[in-house]
């Protein structure tokens, strides 16, 4: 077990120092930074619009050990470079949006 979280923080770690396209979209680490501030500088999303957000994608992640406050699951996604990661009790998951690559036409 210990193995695979070297193994996922070492991926972690590697495109964290790869060339940024948005650095401002990325939330590399529980909190977003080393003071805590879970502050994004994206806006996007705003108060006039906050209102009208609806679901557009979802991702099991399988059965998962209910535990915490809340008897559910809680997970802190940390993207990086426009990859999005998900550390699960048994598994790190890692997704991108190809759809907006293809908008973008960007390429990996």
């Amino acid at each position: 077990m210990r193995l695979r979280w070297f193994i996922g923080f070492a991926a972690l770690t590697a495109a964290a120092q790869t060339t940024q396209k948005n650095p401002a979209a990325d939330w590399p680490m529980y909190n977003r930074d080393l003071a805590g501030t879970r502050f994004s500088p994206l806006n996007q999303i705003n108060t006039r619009n906050v209102g009208r957000l609806t679901r557009v994608w979802t991702y099991k992640v399988g059965k998962v050990k209910a535990e915490g406050i809340t008897g559910g699951t809680e997970l802190t996604p940390i993207v990086v470079n426009g990859m999005m990661y998900l550390a699960t009790n048994n598994r790190i998951v890692a997704l991108w949006n190809r759809k907006r690559e293809k908008k973008s036409g960007a390429t990996s």
